[in-house]
């Protein structure tokens, strides 16, 4: 063990150690004057006596491969590594030396000044500097996710950090540190050098910001054979996303998610599912736009279960930097990252010009809730759950209104039409001759008939009034009992279309067939409609119609039509919506709607019909946790409720599901 002032006056190169700044897992970091070029350096010196051989040599190789790492990473917000060697029988490591304050300052002395005067802790750290400081953090770490390391016999692609915490993020304030956040300490980084090293055996880091994955030991091989569907996708850079989210809400509220007395108690936290739940609806309630972001880093793992089943989080600090810039424009008034923290950098030289009044100097786009929170990624049908680049554009500030509006707009449409509807004044053609099977039956190309072609095709009007009492004056059109007249007194005829016609051809005349709408033509063979659209609008509404009716032939209409458009979001949607109306609690139903709110598929009014995604499947993960209360369906009804939450509560059309959602949120 090395004494704190051993090596107090020592020389290592042209440096010499002046006094001792820090102890860290690996070794003690001293603060030397570099006599030749006449400015400080720190000298981190490693400490290995009074471990057995093998902890040594472990202890040795990763002092090492710190040095090859950081020797590696060229970035203006990555410290730089000036040399290295072995003197005094020590391995040493000679860094520059960053004048500023640690995050781990600015906690302590906002903490201090919070108590001092009595106020709140947004009222000294606003929003907008919280983001600043966390948007400026992401710089190097997207860096060093990307990185690629050479060495002279293998190339290693992306180093992960794994100890992103208050004390090894230091705000520069002199030179081209200034206003920047600079990362130090990669002594428990990850890359394929540490692939057979188990750091977390000692838990190495700071265990506040350990998420679960790091303390279930991802790395011993029995955890890796068994939840391997888990771990084949899982990065270590997420470690990294974990903790910057940690950071973040500690920042914005002024204290920790996972908090304990001890050590302990602080892991039983961690690996507490509720905790995560809690941490989710406290950043919606206070600080919305942040609830987008910090959802997709503070993640609760289950590893029985592949990544790609379990809510996303950013796989690496690039795919989260952009939604980071997003909130930090939508809250900074037009101000940069780098003036924002000179400026903070300047408070925390003069503690006392940290008052609440500086503190409210910033835009009040937080608390107005003009800035909704960001919605959830697109999840891609492949194997892996995260696509390289982040796909389609978030909706944020000025288009809420808008959103909205489109809503609303939507809804009454739906609600005109189906008055139309239930009038008669949709008159649908008829469908389509019904299809021949091989053995000679008009079906569904499964060799079984159709009751509602049978009834039509016989001109059954009992049969037809049982299966469609939403549709009656249009099922005696379409089998010929009465016919439509025309306000002239003429008559048109009404014929059904062949398959390839151009009014309306191919799956599109076999949709508007099956939902009860064909297409009319004039006596001098004009033809009346435009295709899908008459799908897309008038086919919908009859099909829903019938779902909200409970009507015996809506399921097999929807199958019908599933089998020729399956991909089809909408009509999963009424399926779904009909499975549950029969039962509550059907899984299958529950794992299409999880699909839908993943893909974010294009409905015909996407904004409206997602909203009913979400809330349909919170409402079935409820119903199963009612209906059996274990722990994993808890979990489950926690989730889709915070969700649905984060992405509506700040929509004025669904406060009162918000609000019903809030009040069943399981205790």
């Amino acid at each position: 063990m090395i004494a704190q002032d051993q090596l107090i006056g020592t020389r290592f190169e042209k440096c010499v150690v002046e006094r001792l700044i820090g102890r860290g897992g690996y070794g003690l970091t001293y603060l030397a004057f570099d006599e030749e070029l006449q400015e400080h350096r720190v000298i981190k010196v490693s400490q290995d006596s009074g471990l057995d051989e093998a902890s040594r040599r472990r202890h040795l190789k990763t002092f090492l491969e710190e040095g090859l790492i950081l020797s590696r990473l060229k970035h203006p917000q990555i410290v730089t590594l000036r040399g290295q060697g072995d003197k005094h029988g020590h391995r040493y490591m000679i860094l520059d030396y960053i004048q500023g304050f640690s995050l781990r300052n600015l906690l302590d002395v906002v903490g201090q000044r919070q108590a001092e005067l009595g106020c709140a802790w947004q009222d000294l750290i606003d929003p907008v500097t919280a983001t600043a400081l966390i948007l400026s953090a992401l710089y190097p770490l997207e860096y060093a996710h990307r990185a690629n390391v050479h060495l002279p016999d293998r190339e290693i692609f992306g180093v992960a950090h794994r100890d992103i915490s208050p004390g090894n993020l230091i705000l520069g304030v002199k030179g081209n540190e200034k206003g920047r956040l600079v990362l130090i300490d990669f002594g428990t980084a990850k890359t394929a050098l540490t692939e057979n090293v188990t750091v977390d055996q000692n838990l190495v880091g700071t265990i506040p910001y350990m998420g679960k994955a790091r303390l279930q030991k991802a790395n011993s091989p029995e955890q890796k054979a068994q939840y391997q569907d888990f771990w084949k996708d899982f990065r270590e850079t997420q470690h990294d996303i974990h903790a910057i989210g940690v950071l973040y809400y500690q920042l914005l509220t002024g204290r920790l998610p996972f908090y304990g007395e001890t050590s302990p108690q602080i892991i039983v936290k961690i690996l507490d599912p509720e905790v995560y739940s809690q941490c989710h609806l406290e950043i919606a309630s206070a600080h919305s736009f942040a609830s987008g972001v910090l959802r997709k880093c503070i993640v609760y793992h289950d590893f029985s279960m592949s990544l790609s089943e379990q809510p996303y989080q950013y796989p690496d600090a690039a795919s989260m930097r952009p939604d980071m810039e997003e909130v930090f424009h939508g809250l900074s008034g037009g101000r940069t990252v780098n003036d924002i923290l000179i400026g903070l950098g300047k408070k925390l030289a003069h503690p006392e010009l940290l008052t609440p009044d500086a503190g409210r100097q910033t835009t009040d786009h937080a608390s107005s809730g003009v800035m909704p929170t960001l919605p959830q990624p697109v999840r891609y049908p492949s194997g892996l759950p995260y696509p390289g680049r982040r796909a389609g554009a978030w909706v944020y500030g000025s288009v809420a209104a808008a959103c909205l509006a489109l809503a609303i707009g939507a809804a009454w449409w739906l609600s005109y039409l189906h008055h139309q509807a239930e009038a008669g004044s949709l008159n649908p053609a008829p469908s389509r001759p019904a299809q021949q099977n091989p053995n000679g039956s008009a079906g569904n190309g499964t060799g079984q008939r159709l009751p509602e072609r049978e009834a039509r095709e016989t001109g059954n009007r009992e049969t037809l009034e049982r299966l469609d009492p939403a549709g009656q004056a249009a099922g005696k059109a379409k089998t010929g009992i009465g016919k439509p007249e025309r306000p002239n007194g003429g008559s048109k005829a009404v014929v059904s279309r062949p398959a390839g016609g151009d009014a309306l051809g191919g799956d599109a005349a076999k949709l508007g067939a099956i939902a009860g709408l064909g297409m009319e033509t004039g006596e001098n063979g004009g033809k009346v409609g435009n295709g899908d659209s008459d799908w897309g609008k008038e086919g919908f509404v009859r099909v829903q119609t019938l779902v909200r009716e409970e009507d015996p032939s809506a399921f097999e209409k929807i199958s019908a039509l599933l089998a020729i458009k399956p991909d089809s979001p909408d009509l999963r949607l009424l399926r779904s919506q009909l499975v549950l109306k029969r039962n509550p609690t059907s899984q299958e139903a529950r794992r299409d709607l999880y699909s839908l709110q993943s893909a974010r598929p294009e409905f015909m009014h996407p904004n409206l019909f997602h909203e009913q995604v979400m809330y349909l499947l919170w409402q079935t993960d409820q119903a199963i946790y009612e209906s059996q209360k274990s722990p994993g369906n808890r979990i489950k009804a926690l989730k889709s409720a915070n969700a649905y939450i984060s992405e509506f509560q700040s929509n004025d059309a669904f406060r009162q599901k918000v609000k019903d959602i809030r009040d069943r949120i399981p205790k």
